[in-house]
């Protein structure tokens, strides 16, 4: 829940507002962040979804994540001053997501070796 409402925030605060380094500004930059916005949520949701059957968690985040890309995007469109909706950043936040979902069975083993390790080294 938190990787989507931090995903919401940033989807509709006005990116002029932001303090980002100089060296972060280049084109297409948004394009970037969405996918790697949508990867993390996606990577997210895997993880708390690990318990389900791999084919059934995959439909579930499948339809969460274009929900989520469809409805930003309508929403930068027809709610904000500030913000426009674009079908190249659907496009990217689709990627994003597709992408971890592909990743996903080896993000996930690296999540859960380094927590298991962290939960070793604090006993």
């Amino acid at each position: 829940m938190i990787a989507i409402i931090l995903l919401l925030y940033l989807s509709f605060r006005n990116g002029e507002e932001l303090n980002v380094p100089k060296f972060l500004i280049f084109e297409h930059a948004d394009k970037f962040v969405h996918f790697i916005m949508y990867f993390g949520v996606a990577s997210a949701l895997f993880i708390d979804l690990v318990w389900l059957a791999r084919r059934k968690a995959i439909l579930i985040i499948s339809a969460i994540i274009v929900a989520l890309a469809l409805l930003t995007e309508i929403g930068q469109e027809f709610f904000t001053y500030t913000r426009s909706g674009d079908i190249y950043d659907f496009l990217c936040n689709i990627a994003g997501g597709v992408t971890a979902l592909i990743l996903a069975p080896y993000t996930s083993k690296i999540y859960f070796t380094l927590k298991e390790y962290v939960r070793n080294f604090f006993r």
